[in-house]
This record gives C-alpha cells, sequence and structure tokens, in this order.
C-alpha cells in the first residue's frame, strides 16, 4: 500500500524481479478490500495514504465482523520520515513486524519482507 504511484510501481518491479507477485493499493479503502478477497503472505504498508493511515489497515484486519483470510499476515510499515506514534488499538496486534524509516533501499525492503516470510 503506496500513495506515491512511483515508489509503489519501483518497489512492484523489485520484487517481481525477485519472484513476488504483489497487488498495488494507494488507499485505507482499497486495500481494505484487497485484503477481504485475496491472501497474501505480507504487506508492505506505508503509514501516510489519503484517505487515512495504514495502522487502520491493520486495525480493520481484526474488527470482530470481518471474515478475514489475512488476520495474521506480517506487515512491515514504511514512514516517510515522521514516525507517527501507534495508535492503542494498533499495539495490541502482532502482525506489525517492523517500521522502515522512508527513503529506505528496495534492497532493504525485500530483505524485511523475507525476513517475516
Amino acid at each position: 500500500m503506496e500513495d506515491e504511484s512511483l515508489i509503489a510501481m519501483g518497489i512492484e518491479m523489485h520484487l517481481a524481479k525477485e519472484g513476488f507477485d504483489s497487488s498495488l493499493a494507494s488507499t485505507v479503502k482499497q486495500a481494505s478490500a484487497l485484503l477481504k478477497e485475496k491472501h497474501f503472505d505480507a504487506v508492505l504498508c506505508d503509514l501516510g495514504l489519503p484517505d487515512g493511515d495504514g495502522w487502520q489497515i491493520v486495525c480493520n484486519l481484526h474488527e470482530p465482523d470481518t471474515e478475514n483470510r489475512n488476520e495474521n499476515i506480517p506487515f512491515v510499515m514504511l514512514s516517510g520520515g515522521f514516525r507517527e506514534e501507534m495508535p492503542d488499538e494498533a499495539k495490541g496486534h502482532s502482525n506489525i513486524k517492523a517500521i522502515l524509516d522512508k527513503p529506505c533501499s528496495q534492497q532493504k525492503i525485500l530483505d524485511t519482507l523475507k525476513k517475516y516470510l
């Protein structure tokens, strides 16, 4: 989940070269819909999205009314240079494995994702 299309496409291309399939979402709404309809092995998620933040996506996975195939997947969060305080409702979720500050290398993103797969 990345709202800056050039960054998202660059990451997607790098992951594809390494044999990963990926799906792009640029908003909380798109990401939440994707996570409901498709299984993922991991999520790379920007903290700052146009309609909310990455923490919201993690919290949405655990809503009691939600049937979700991705409830336990690892999240690697990307922070745009400012570290947002993790809200209390996100702190209890073990899904959040790492927070990387942008800019970071595509190799660092890849290595971090591989660590949790």
